[in-house]
């Protein structure tokens, strides 16, 4: 209680890692078209669902901004 807790949840699930999908990135990346055995599924920041495999979903104001 009382401590910070983020966790990714994943899945075994194959994927490729298409760098496009980042809404903020640059549309490029140095893992584009390489392939895992893991699907990233959710993301948690202290207890709340951030990410749900797809879109940022959440409470705004759950974790805090940092500048890339």
């Amino acid at each position: 209680p009382g401590m910070d807790a983020d966790i990714a949840v994943l899945t075994q699930q194959a994927m490729t890692y298409s760098a496009k999908r980042n809404p903020d990135g640059p549309g490029w990346g140095a893992y584009d078209g390489e392939g895992f055995s893991l699907t990233p599924a959710a993301t948690y920041v202290r207890g709340t669902e951030v990410w749900d495999g797809v879109a940022v979903v959440g409470a705004p104001g759950v974790g805090a901004y940092v500048r890339r």
